[in-house]
């Protein structure tokens, strides 16, 4: 007979459906093995690329059971796309165009050579920016904007990030609660015309524009709500557990007031999970495939393109775990769509620079600009948002809308 309290952890298990993914999790340890073992090898040895056979297969057997679980939609994309599909990427990354090498002659004292490999091994799968590593990546948001140097103690970011959590999970779940018919109603618009033109047009009445703007910004926030809230309940098990530092876990978003435009609402603003794999595979195809010179606007902006698009393609496999169909997915033109907006606001940037240079504007692409340019900007990012985010929430709008585990809102 079991005990209560023997069976309060497989009660917690299968509240969070956690053991439907023990195929994910079993392959997952073998990509650290082989990650380990791998970049332990000089970083021009051809065994790194005999490694990528198996860890790139190890990866995608991930992605592939995880499309067969019954679990909580955000929690089989996190899995999957996370585990899955980003790490067969990230490990061609590793191994054959970064080289990352762990020289086992370092070793810290007091730690085996092999837990040393398979730690090193783990930081390369799960530590996605590369926190505190000679590859961490741009723009990583700091605890205190104020004083750079800031890092909370671990019992204050235990509390903190602990109530956060507890916060974020009641508010996702009224999120995830039946949007109003009118906001719906955006999602089945009864003209076949798109939106922008019937824009400019003047067919779009105020409600129907609010009405999009309400579905948008619902979207919008629960997506970044419920990644804060998944980056949070990893972080505390990291700290209160596994005996991290604080320091090696961040904000995953910066301050929203720092996206007052396009660009900076991805490159600032949102998180930088996936900058070092689009950065990776955008310059590779730029450089070695397409051959474009190594400065210019040509070069610029088709990387700026391609790391959108190749998002976007990867949202794709995120939007299948999320039960939208390959035929209902928009989310690849919501990105490409994103990445037309930076190339607008960099042409009126640069137009508007050229033409008033003596009327206070700040010299393009350095410093701050003046507050009116700011609040221009948060008017001119939300307007295009508004426009592009439907074509990616309304398939997850007009869906069944899943329950947040263990809460009963």
């Amino acid at each position: 007979m079991v005990s209560s309290s023997q069976s309060r952890p497989q009660n917690w298990l299968k509240l969070f459906d956690l053991h439907q993914f023990g195929t994910a999790f079993t392959c997952t340890v073998g990509v650290i093995c082989c990650l380990a073992y791998a970049t332990t090898q000089k970083p021009c040895s051809r065994i790194r690329w005999v490694m990528l056979v198996p860890t790139i297969g190890l990866a995608l057997t991930t992605a592939y059971s995880v499309l067969e679980v019954q679990a909580f939609p955000p929690l089989r994309t996190v899995v999957g796309f996370t585990l899955g599909v980003c790490l067969a990427l990230e490990s061609i990354n590793h191994l054959c165009v970064r080289r990352t090498f762990i020289d086992l002659k370092k070793t810290p004292c007091g730690r085996y050579t092999i837990h040393n490999a398979l730690y090193q091994g783990a930081d390369l799968v799960f530590n996605k920016r590369s926190i505190r590593t000679p590859y961490q990546v741009k723009g990583v948001p700091m605890f205190n904007s104020k004083n750079p140097s800031y890092v909370p103690s671990r019992s204050r970011f235990l509390v903190l990030r602990t109530a956060r959590i507890l916060v974020l999970n009641v508010v996702c779940s009224v999120l995830l609660s039946e949007p109003a018919p009118e906001v719906l109603s955006i999602c089945r618009p009864v003209s076949r015309v798109a939106f922008p033109i019937r824009l400019v047009q003047g067919n779009v009445s105020v409600t129907e524009y609010i009405n999009r703007f309400i579905l948008t910004l619902g979207f919008l926030t629960f997506t970044i709500l419920i990644q804060l809230a998944g980056y949070d309940e990893v972080s505390v098990i990291g700290v209160g557990l596994l005996n991290n530092d604080p320091a090696d876990w961040p904000p995953r978003f910066d301050s929203i007031t720092t996206a007052y435009n396009i660009r900076r609402f991805w490159n600032t603003f949102w998180h930088q999970d996936l900058r070092a794999l689009l950065t990776c595979f955008a310059n590779l195809v730029s450089d070695n495939v397409l051959r474009l010179p190594k400065r210019g606007v040509l070069q610029r902006y088709t990387k700026i393109y391609l790391c959108f698009g190749i998002s976007g393609l990867l949202h794709i496999y995120g939007d299948k775990l999320g039960n939208v169909s390959l035929s209902e997915t928009g989310v690849l033109w919501f990105f490409l769509h994103s990445a037309t907006g930076i190339l607008i606001e960099d042409l009126v940037k640069a137009v508007y620079h050229w033409a008033f240079t003596d009327r206070g504007f700040t010299s393009y692409g350095v410093g701050q600009p003046p507050r009116w340019q700011k609040i221009l900007g948060y008017m001119w990012t939300l307007f295009y948002l508004t426009l592009v985010t439907p074509q990616w929430a309304c398939p997850f709008m007009t869906g069944k809308m899943p329950k947040m585990p263990g809460l009963p809102v």
